[in-house]
């Protein structure tokens, strides 16, 4: 059963990982593209603004 779960888990992540959304959350496109698009409020995006400096990619 063990190795079926280890099987499975492979097969999640191999997927996800070819996923170039998915990629996107692990990489700047997060913060300096994905967040600033996604939110409405002009005070909001400016605090998103405030961060961009502080990710490391």
């Amino acid at each position: 059963m063990e190795s079926l779960e280890n099987d499975m888990r492979k097969q999640i992540s191999k997927q996800l990982k070819s996923n170039a959304r998915y990629k996107r959350l692990f990489g700047k496109e997060l913060i300096c593209e994905d967040l600033p698009s996604f939110l409405m409020d002009k005070e909001e995006r400016e605090t998103v603004e405030c961060f961009r400096s502080f990710t490391t990619y």
